[in-house]
């Protein structure tokens, strides 16, 4: 321990020459301004304060007046007790966590403790508010409600974070309102839509640290004008669409460091897109062992009466994915009926390897528009046994293009015809 400035009072004189006067102070060991054990010392000094009111001097976060965190059995203001209640909102207790939920207002933060909580919460139209688990563990505490789980639509700045959302039969979590947030859980077992993202134009909704397993319906359905942002995620075990994304107008799709594997897709890839949104990014994701008849990781179709598309894949991994049938347009598929969609699509950075796309490429463009552009760059395909099925000798392979394209430029590697 360090001491400043401290000197034993055994009456001797001080540094000052002043003799000791005798006084007693207490250890702040912590630092949090509340001390514990005493000290007799000639003068005060810093690591000491005039009171011994904290009941834990090892921890800074314990002290009166700190605030309580419900449940953890942690007395933190050293009331001499831990709240008792199965949930609290700033710090009101309550029986149980759909009651909470029901109090919970405009700037106010609602604690769910560890176990299985029934919850339908409509909090539509709610603003500045945070739900959190106490322990933060989605593995420990679940909201079982089934449906409607979390309806945040028309909210704003809402966070909800470590939760665990078991057999979701429908629509488990709703974020549709600028700045709703969904972080730090885990789906498991859904048989509907376990998320239903509506961002609102101009605005952004964010899914963040999100495991979805297993699920057996469309886990992901987006829809609205706004952004979309996956980041940190994971998705196994689909065994329909993984998402669909509805996106439209501004609306801008954003996948970012996340992972999806294991997904036997149907008919449709991992991601069916018909919407009509301008701007879908994915980048620093990995995507292993997808497969689908159409397109195993994504697939796009979109007709005349739609906007063109401006598609961006940065620094991805996808190995080990296959189409399930022949003539199943590879790993990305973009198909357009229109004859005026100018649209374009940029592969850059990343590796593709072993993919087996039967009779097509690892990337399949099918359109009757005259104005697709297509830049692949620094694109690691693979080679030996890691080498892709057809047309991946090099980019003019590795890009297989149907008819009506006109327009392809590939940098760093050759041509694409």
């Amino acid at each position: 321990m360090l001491w400043l400035a401290l000197t034993a009072c055994d009456r001797e004189p001080t540094d000052s020459g002043e003799p000791c006067t005798p006084m007693t102070l207490y250890e702040d060991l912590d630092g949090d301004g509340f001390g514990g054990e005493p000290v007799e010392a000639c003068e005060e000094a810093e690591g000491l304060v005039d009171n011994a009111e904290d009941c834990d001097d090892a921890d800074p976060t314990i002290f009166p007046g700190a605030d309580e965190l419900p449940c953890d059995g942690v007395d933190s203001d050293c009331d001499g007790e831990d709240p008792e209640g199965v949930a609290f909102v700033d710090e009101v207790p309550y029986d149980t966590a759909q009651a909470a939920l029901d109090a919970l207002e405009a700037g106010g933060t609602a604690w769910i403790c560890p176990g299985d909580h029934p919850v339908a919460a409509d909090l539509s139209g709610l603003a500045d508010a945070e739900i959190r688990s106490v322990s933060g563990d989605p593995e420990d505490t679940r909201l079982t409600g089934g449906s409607s789980v979390i309806v945040l639509n028309d909210a704003e700045n809402v966070l909800v974070t470590g939760f665990g959302f078991p057999d979701v039969s429908s629509h488990g979590v709703v974020l549709g309102g600028n700045g709703t947030r969904l972080m730090n859980s885990r789906f498991e077992g859904s048989t509907g839509t376990a998320l239903n993202l509506r961002p609102p134009a101009g605005g952004t909704v964010t899914v963040s640290g999100v495991d979805i397993v297993d699920p057996s319906g469309v886990p992901i359905q987006v829809y609205g004008e706004g952004t979309v942002l996956l980041s940190d995620m994971s998705l196994s075990g689909a065994v329909d669409n993984a998402m669909n994304n509805g996106l439209e107008g501004d609306g801008h799709l954003i996948i970012r460091d996340s992972l999806f594997e294991d997904n036997a897709m149907g008919h449709d890839g991992l991601v069916y897109d018909r919407g009509t949104c301008e701007q879908v990014t994915v980048e620093r994701s990995t995507f292993r062992n997808n497969s689908a008849q159409y397109g195993a990781v994504y697939y796009m179709w979109r007709t005349s009466t739609k906007v063109g598309f401006d598609f961006v894949f940065t620094d991805n991994v996808f190995e080990d994915n296959y189409n399930t049938e022949d003539n199943g347009g590879g790993v990305i598929n973009l198909r357009t009926s229109g004859d005026e969609i100018p649209s374009a699509l940029t592969i850059s950075g990343g590796h593709w390897y072993r993919n087996d796309v039967l009779d097509t490429g690892p990337i399949s463009i099918y359109a009757h528009s005259d104005e697709i552009s297509v830049f692949i760059e620094d694109v690691d395909l693979g080679e030996g046994d890691d080498d892709n099925t057809n047309h991946d000798v090099d980019f003019n392979g590795g890009l297989y293009l149907f008819d009506g394209v006109t327009t392809v430029t590939c940098t760093a590697g050759g041509a694409c015809e």
